[in-house]
């Protein structure tokens, strides 16, 4: 087998970036997206009315591809257990396209899309422990195998909801001690050993009726 060197002439060419958007609804994360590069979007939430409605004000040249993965070519449902078999067809689709970056959106819908499949494979109704095993191991082929040989910039993002506590002043009120992804399974914990970059995303009113967008970066998921 032939050894690759890397060399100040002939450096190691840098990997594509896997980039994770974290962040409720609302905070951006589409609309951060779509302005990537030659995007394609592999659409599982449906849920770009709003962020290209919004961009259209802003931007002259908004263009990309999109698949609906929940709906077929004719425009009728897709069974919820089918759609990740389509997910992963759309993403060799991608391959083959001139797109630079590829979007999946949103992660959490991909899970429920998992969890489905396994309840028919299996034939029951609820997961066991046991099915999450199987769960993780689709996870790991969608993100080593199929996002690491596209070749491409990828992007997923995922809806996280805040989990609360009383305040310990007042236990009346509710405070936030932390925004976990909206994932069901331990596989949550292992969601930031798959991406090169993972960016939490929020929003809030801005002077004059408008919207400001921030992005933080973050070492983990959580």
């Amino acid at each position: 087998m032939p050894m690759n060197l890397s060399t100040p002439s002939s450096p190691k060419k840098v990997e594509p970036k896997a980039i994770l958007l974290i962040g409720p609804h609302g905070s951006g994360k589409t609309t951060l997206a779509l302005q990537f590069p030659k995007v394609h979007v592999s659409d599982c939430d449906r849920m770009l009315d709003g962020p290209e409605l919004f961009l259209r004000t802003k931007l002259k040249d908004l263009s990309y591809s999109y698949t609906q993965v929940t709906l077929d070519d004719k425009g009728q449902p897709v069974p919820v257990e089918d759609c990740f078999a389509r997910l992963l067809q759309d993403l060799d689709d991608a391959k083959k396209s001139d797109a630079q970056t590829v979007f999946v959106d949103g992660l959490s819908l991909v899970n429920q899309f998992l969890i489905q499949m396994t309840l028919k494979k299996q034939r029951r109704e609820t997961m066991e422990m046991r099915d999450w095993g199987a769960v993780g191991g689709h996870y790991a082929n969608l993100f080593i195998v199929k996002v690491r040989n596209l070749g491409k910039t990828t992007i997923f993002s995922c809806h996280e909801e805040p989990v609360e506590k009383a305040s310990a002043a007042n236990p009346m009120i509710k405070e936030t001690i932390r925004r976990d992804p909206i994932i069901n399974g331990g596989i949550k914990h292992q969601l930031g050993g798959f991406f090169t970059d993972i960016w939490r995303c929020s929003s809030r009113p801005a002077p004059g009726g408008g919207q400001e967008f921030k992005i933080e970066t973050c070492k983990t998921a959580f």
